[in-house]
């Protein structure tokens, strides 16, 4: 997997800047799931995030966005097999690609083939 675009919040000079930006899987933070993203959007504590609005992150740089689905495309986590259709809302969503520690929050699609413990 090579660059993909992503929504990026970042912390510049105490203030919060937020905008489109081309970076790879290791840019992300740290995780055990990471999923191709197919269909993302950005929900209000996400505008809240972006513009510093709510204070609400707590590290920088971050890919903004939770509502997100897609496939997993590698997974240290057994429950989540490459291929799997995945609805997840996680911390890494606006982007090509997410990251997710632990599958937190990672749901299975109905109607695909099971791979949780």
């Amino acid at each position: 997997m090579n660059r993909f675009r992503a929504f990026r919040i970042h912390s510049e000079g105490g203030k919060i800047a937020a905008r489109f930006e081309e970076i790879g899987l290791d840019d992300l933070a740290p995780g055990e799931v990471v999923i191709r993203v197919t269909h993302s959007g950005i929900n209000y504590k996400d505008a809240l995030a972006a513009t510093g609005a709510g204070k609400i992150l707590r590290r920088y740089p971050l890919v903004g966005g939770i509502d997100l689905a897609g496939t997993v495309e590698s997974s240290s986590d057994a429950r989540f097999v490459p291929g799997a259709a995945v609805q997840p809302a996680v911390p890494s969503a606006m982007a090509v690609n997410a990251s997710s520690p632990r599958g937190s929050g990672i749901t299975q699609s109905p109607g695909t083939r099971a791979s949780c413990a």
